[in-house]
């Protein structure tokens, strides 16, 4: 066996680019942040509030996948942060139908 079958992932064999890992943790802890930050105005319609709550798991799920090839420090802050849009998304109605955590319209 070569080094590089050897440092190939058990699961499916294919070899995804490290940086992908990067995007998604990176992705996850700015979508945290402007939703915390952000005053949500109106509400969004249901089919974009099930895309949004399925992108979000997407990149939760998709961040697991990349645990062993990107830094743990930046792995485990992608992790909170995408486990705390779930938390802003069940916090309250308001929260619900706009994944902000403050509601305010106009």
């Amino acid at each position: 066996m070569n080094s590089r079958q050897s440092r190939r992932p058990s699961g499916g064999g294919i070899d995804w680019p490290a940086w992908l890992g990067l995007l998604a943790a990176w992705y996850l802890i700015a979508i945290f942040l402007w939703r915390l930050l952000v005053r949500g105005e109106e509400y969004d319609r249901p089919v974009v509030l099930y895309m949004t709550i399925a992108a979000d798991l997407g990149m939760l799920v998709g961040l697991a996948a990349f645990r062993r090839t990107i830094p743990m420090w930046l792995f485990w802050t992608g992790m909170v942060s995408g486990i705390g849009l779930f938390v802003i998304r069940f916090s309250s109605k308001h929260a619900w139908y706009t994944g902000h955590l403050r509601y305010w319209l106009p």
